[in-house]
């Protein structure tokens, strides 16, 4: 008998583990788990080793790299040099994705060519034969791999490159006619870095008050760049933003005009590519980025695509390459978590990007034994608060209790974080579905509810 109920509990114990955790339509793929930080007790799991879509998630892993690789007070370095023998200025860039942030925006082109100008003026130079912009820190590929055409051209979708200005964000302002399906016109760009004409309009008005419409293409050049879709009829001032076609090239001619202003004069630019340090002359000056950890804490707060794909760029070492950089990645998840997802950019954009939710469960649970467990876990949003997690839980017993990060892409809705119990006890959370029939709003509510459910709160 004593053995009859001890297989009875054992079976219940396991049916508790394994059971589905949301009532969903069906022929979706479901993954959970909860862990006790304190005991690494599993509370509860289902499909906690599937290989998984996690979208956003990702960068929980990228800025968890980054501040324990760098220190969360490490910055990100922009060189200028100047070469007396050649009277050239060079300047170098490790991919600062802040430059005119909207995030940051103390951070500007304008102040460090408002110092460059005055160490100059500091030597009676005021004439320069060359500006050199070197761009050699990124080596190979200048996109992400495996990324697809649909989200390259828009705004969530640009890349870091060795430099980086405006988020790496045009706005377009387009024109349609009151007649329907009719042909749509760009008005103007803001800012002015290329002109309108560059980039081909293929959208129709139509009657709907909402917009679809999308940019196609990584370069302004050759007519590669393309916006379709539709828009409402009878518009004047339609606003859609971008991605900034050759973000090296923008921040080169911005730069130059900010020098022109301080008296600078260059006779030409040179866009190069890894000069050597005897070619570059003695440092003039240094502009240097805000905080690692404050730039986790934008890409975690509002999900920033550009600030986690240029802090994985810094794990890759100088010169820098996606690939070397994902292989970095994926290795210190490896170290952190006992095992190696399936990484193919720093910020999840890539649909391909594989992992499982026992994965992310075991990295909250390693940062929180991390020395750098306050700067980390101040990074994420907070259920019902703030950030991507702001309306998640809001108005349950949830809010408030879970720090964490969202995902999110067609089919893909995904929550990793920590939930703090009533009896003070913490947990490790990691809840994603793929291929969900629902409406994303309908699934993000029945995790909160689940979750709510299964910790005491």
């Amino acid at each position: 008998m004593k053995k009859l109920l001890s297989t009875i509990c054992i079976s219940v114990i396991c049916a508790a583990l394994s059971a589905q955790p949301l009532a969903l339509s069906g022929g979706e793929t479901q993954a959970a788990v909860i862990i006790d930080i304190e005991s690494g007790e599993t509370i509860y799991s289902y499909n906690p080793s599937t290989w998984i879509t996690p979208a956003s998630l990702t960068k929980l892993f990228t800025t968890a790299a980054a501040i324990e690789k760098f220190s969360p007070t490490a910055k990100i370095k922009t060189q200028a040099f100047y070469n007396e023998s050649t009277n050239e200025l060079t300047i170098v860039g490790h991919a600062d994705p802040t430059f005119d942030s909207k995030n940051f925006v103390w951070h500007s082109a304008d102040a460090f060519a408002n110092d460059i100008a005055k160490a100059l003026k500091n030597k009676n130079i005021t004439h320069i034969s060359c500006v050199n912009f070197d761009c050699g820190f990124i080596q190979g590929e200048t996109l992400s791999p495996k990324r697809i055409w649909e989200d390259m051209g828009n705004y969530y979708g640009s890349a870091p490159q060795a430099f980086n200005i405006f988020d790496n964000t045009l706005q377009l302002t387009l024109v349609s006619p009151k007649e329907i399906g009719k042909d749509c016109t760009i008005k103007s760009i803001t800012p002015q870095i290329i002109e309108s004409k560059a980039i081909t309009s293929y959208v129709k008005s139509y009657a709907k008050n909402a917009d679809s419409v999308y940019v196609f293409g990584t370069s302004a050049e050759n007519g590669q760049m393309y916006v379709s879709g539709a828009m409402p009829a009878g518009r004047t001032d339609f606003r859609v933003k971008a991605a900034l076609p050759d973000p090296n090239t923008a921040f080169a001619d911005t730069f130059l005009c900010l020098l022109t202003e301080r008296g600078i004069k260059a006779n030409s630019k040179k866009l190069t590519n890894n000069l050597l340090p005897s070619a570059k002359g003695s440092l003039l000056t240094t502009s240097e980025s805000p905080s690692i950890e404050a730039i986790a804490q934008k890409t975690n707060h509002d999900s920033n695509n550009l600030f986690a794909d240029a802090l994985l760029l810094q794990l890759g070492g100088e010169p820098t390459s996606w690939n070397g950089s994902i292989a970095a990645l994926r290795q210190y998840a490896k170290k952190a978590t006992g095992s190696e997802p399936r990484f193919y950019d720093g910020s999840g954009l890539s649909p391909l990007g594989k992992a499982t939710v026992l994965q992310f469960a075991n990295l909250l649970i390693h940062m929180h034994k991390s020395k750098y467990q306050k700067q980390y876990e101040g990074t994420l949003a907070i259920a019902g608060q703030t950030g991507t997690l702001r309306s998640f839980g809001r108005g349950t017993r949830l809010a408030g209790k879970m720090i964490g990060k969202s995902g999110s892409m067609t089919g893909v809705v995904a929550y990793a974080g920590i939930v703090s119990g009533a009896d003070g006890k913490q947990f490790a959370v990691c809840v994603i579905v793929n291929n969900h029939s629902e409406t994303s709003a309908s699934v993000k509510k029945a995790i909160a509810n689940w979750i709510e459910k299964q910790i005491k709160l």
